[in-house]
C-alpha cells in the first residue's frame, strides 16, 4: 500500500493535473510538526503548572 502512494507521488510531482481524480494526495515524508507542536504545548502547560505557587504553605 505504501508502495502505491509512494508511485502516486512521484507520478503527481512529475503532472500535478492528475490530482484531479478526488483522492487524497498523501506525503511519502511526514515532518512531524504536529507532534512538535503537541509537545512544546505539554511542556508548557507543566512549566505553567509547576511554577504555580503553593499557596497551603504558612509564612513564618
Amino acid at each position: 500500500m505504501i508502495e502505491r502512494h509512494l508511485e502516486r507521488g512521484a507520478r503527481l510531482a512529475r503532472n500535478p493535473a492528475a490530482a484531479d481524480d478526488g483522492e487524497i494526495i498523501l506525503s511519502s515524508v511526514w515532518n512531524g510538526q504536529q507532534k512538535a507542536f503537541m509537545f512544546y504545548m505539554t511542556m508548557l502547560a507543566v512549566l505553567i503548572f509547576v511554577v504555580q505557587p503553593d499557596g497551603d504553605l504558612r509564612k513564618g
